[in-house]
C-alpha cells in the first residue's frame, strides 16, 4: 500500500471518528429529532461519497487493465498470450497427454496486480511468450515423452 493511500485512509477513519462522536453529542446534547435529522444528511453525504470512491476505483482499474495492453507474436509459428495458458505447440508431430495440465486460476494478466499495462511479445521462429501463466510449452518437433 503507498504511503499517500495510507493518509487517505487514515484521514478517512479520523474523520468518521469525529462525526461519530459529533453525533452523539447532537444526541445527547441536543434533542433527539435533529440528531435524527444530522444524521440523515451525514448518511446521504457518506453514500454519495462511496459511489464516486467506487466509480473513480472501475475508471482507474479499467485504465490500468484495457490502456495500452498488448499482445504480439512475430514469427513463424510465434504464440503470444495475454493471459494464462494450459498447453501451447509450435512443434510438428507432437503428441499431448489427454490429461495435459489444466490452466491456472484466471488472475490479472501479467501478474501486475493491476497496476500497469500488460505488454506480451514473442519474436522468433517457435517463440512463446504469455502474459502470465502456461502449464506445459513444446517448441520442438517428435513426441512428448
Amino acid at each position: 500500500m503507498t504511503v499517500r493511500a495510507k493518509i487517505i485512509i487514515l484521514g478517512a477513519a479520523v474523520l468518521s471518528g469525529l462525526v461519530t462522536v459529533g453525533l452523539t453529542m447532537a444526541a445527547v446534547f441536543v434533542d433527539l429529532d435533529s440528531a435524527n435529522q444530522s444524521a440523515s444528511i451525514v448518511g446521504a453525504v457518506v453514500g454519495l461519497a462511496g459511489l464516486v470512491a467506487s466509480l473513480y476505483g472501475l475508471h482507474r482499474t479499467g485504465d490500468a487493465q484495457g490502456g495500452g495492453t498488448s499482445v504480439t507474436a512475430s514469427g513463424a509459428r510465434a504464440v503470444a498470450i495475454g493471459g494464462n495458458a494450459g498447453t501451447v505447440v509450435t512443434g510438428d508431430g507432437v503428441t499431448v497427454p489427454a490429461a495435459a495440465p489444466a490452466p491456472p486460476a484466471p488472475g490479472v494478466p501479467g501478474g501486475q496486480g493491476g497496476a500497469g499495462a500488460v505488454n506480451v511479445q514473442a519474436q522468433g521462429d517457435r517463440s512463446i511468450a504469455a502474459g502470465a501463466d502456461i502449464g506445459t510449452a513444446v517448441t520442438g518437433d517428435g513426441e512428448r515423452r
